[in-house]
């Protein structure tokens, strides 16, 4: 392996989607569990109030709550990756940046460079700052600290593979790589 282990990847819609699937995985589990909670508390408050035969106007309206609530969370946890891309892509846009992006990645000594397509502009930043990495699809999904997330396409590294690729990413932040991909 040399040196400079270098990925392109190209940015586009679909990859993008994969990314915030896989990102917001947590957040979408946890809407459809407390969806399923509420609406088995409303449910449950619908047997009281048929027991209780002439419910109060608080025993009404915390069960039509509880079946909003339900209602809103199932809604959010199908569309939270959607509203992740979509405005993702209306930020590139108001920046005049295109939706179709090649981002490269220079796997250096110290710190990873990064460039993209548009700006052409290099920048860089340390090993440490790499949170997590993980498979998205097709894709390795590489997230920072500052919730910058980099999509990486193991098919395209140069001077290496994706083996070496795992080696670096070993000997400079352990931590982030997945326990099964730990040597």
């Amino acid at each position: 392996m040399n040196d400079c282990l270098i990925n392109r990847c190209r940015m586009d819609e679909a990859k993008m989607r994969a990314s915030a699937r896989l990102s917001t995985r947590t957040q979408r589990y946890l809407d459809f569990i407390f969806a399923a909670l509420a609406i088995l508390a409303g449910g449950y408050n619908v047997l009281r109030c048929i027991k209780a035969g002439s419910p109060g106007y608080s025993m009404i309206i915390g069960t039509v709550a509880l079946f909003g609530l339900g209602i809103f969370l199932v809604r959010d946890g199908f569309t939270v990756a959607e509203r992740s891309v979509r405005l993702s892509l209306e930020r590139r846009r108001q920046q005049g940046i295109p939706d179709d992006l090649e981002i490269t990645l220079r796997f250096g000594p110290s710190e990873i460079e990064k460039e993209n397509s548009f700006t052409h502009q290099p920048a860089s930043f340390p090993y440490d700052q790499v949170v997590s990495i993980q498979r998205s699809g097709d894709g390795l999904q590489m997230l920072l600290k500052n919730n910058v997330i980099y999509i990486l396409d193991p098919d395209r590294f140069e001077n290496g593979t994706e083996a070496d690729f795992w080696r670096l990413m070993n000997e400079k932040c352990q931590k982030a790589v997945p326990k099964k991909r730990r040597v």
